[in-house]
């Protein structure tokens, strides 16, 4: 059973992350409502109660504690410090909704700490910011030595955050790096600098398909029905593809928005972008042999990759945003069939 700070129940867990991915966060909880509301009408007769009820990590009234031990480490560092930036790897989210502390408080993060930083000396700025490593929406929350609160969602056109102290006073400040949604655990690296860096100062240099699809992958066989088969998707992230030459232009997130495993034979495949909002994107396709397919605009602003005889195998597909910081939500779309965005 899970209990909240008082030994009252508040839920059951139905699904934990690992340590390792999050510090010992846990993943999701059936809230006791959900379970009053299966034991009182039966769960034969009123499935539908059941899945009605809240699913949430999120604990009614939890509350950051800074008197906890920190999840991932306790620092020391003095004004001066090298290597600068510091850096430590840390995985967001928790079970606190941070919106009760007010301000620019927001997210979701853990009880206890990630980070706790016992800081020395005369700096005339520090700067804390999370870099994720696949583009996720988090958050910094910073209790300073004096018991106030910094915290920042969004900096510098990216969704990660970044607090700036200006002449910061010594002592102790305790570090949150909370996720946006309600249950998503983003990893990343803590920074913590003197110099004038941001987010976008350690952006990742390339797209990586090695790594977990963000809106999962696709099997598909030629003849698939339904024709096209369309996923929501939101464009853009840190990682600048004119690196690979060959008119790919934009911005896209480091991991694949979208994998797909294509089977069998078809004369043509087409992969397109519907921005809901007509905003300027691009589009970034791995193939099977390891080279890169991409377009800016085909119709209008919209992005299409046409491939002829696609051979069989795995195809990695980035949404990008023409301008960097911009986040276009809309619709990807894989047909066989002669459609345009």
């Amino acid at each position: 059973l899970a209990v909240n700070a008082l030994g009252q129940i508040v839920g059951i867990p139905t699904a934990v992350q690992t340590e390792q991915r999050t510090g010992g966060r846990l993943g999701g909880i059936l809230a006791f409502n959900a379970v009053e509301a299966a034991l009182d009408g039966g769960l034969e007769s009123d499935l539908a109660r059941l899945g009605s009820a809240t699913s949430t990590p999120v604990i009614a009234g939890g509350r950051l504690d800074y008197s906890q031990a920190p999840t991932f480490d306790a620092i020391a560092l003095r004004a001066g410090f090298t290597p600068d930036p510091f850096a430590l790897e840390i995985v967001s989210g928790g079970e606190v909704a941070a919106a009760y502390l007010g301000g620019e408080c927001t997210g979701h993060a853990a009880v206890a700490p990630d980070v706790r930083l016992d800081w020395s000396g005369r700096s005339s700025e520090l700067r804390f910011f999370f870099s994720s490593d696949g583009g996720g929406d988090t958050t910094l929350l910073v209790n300073l030595p004096d018991g106030s609160w910094r915290c920042n969602d969004d900096a510098s056109g990216t969704f990660d955050p970044m607090v700036v102290l200006t002449d910061p006073p010594e002592g102790q400040y305790d570090v949150w790096v909370g996720s946006y949604e309600a249950g998503a655990f983003v990893s990343g690296r803590l920074h913590v600098t003197e110099r004038g860096l941001d987010p976008t100062s350690v952006a990742p240099a390339e797209l990586d398909y090695s790594a977990e699809p963000f809106y999962g992958s696709l099997d598909l066989r030629a003849g698939f029905t339904p024709d096209p088969n369309v996923t929501t998707i939101s464009s853009g992230g840190a990682v600048d593809v004119a690196y690979l030459g060959g008119g790919c232009v934009g911005h896209a997130a480091q991991a694949p928005d979208l994998r797909l495993r294509w089977s069998g034979s078809s004369d043509e495949l087409r992969i397109f972008f519907t921005a809901d909002a007509g905003q300027d994107t691009s589009l970034i396709v791995n193939l099977p042999d390891g080279s890169w397919a991409c377009n800016d605009d085909s119709i209008a602003l919209d992005p299409m990759v046409v491939l002829d005889a696609p051979r069989e195998g795995q195809y990695d597909i980035w949404v990008g945003s023409y301008e960097r910081g911009t986040y276009v939500p809309g619709r990807l779309s894989i047909t066989e069939l002669d459609l345009t965005p």
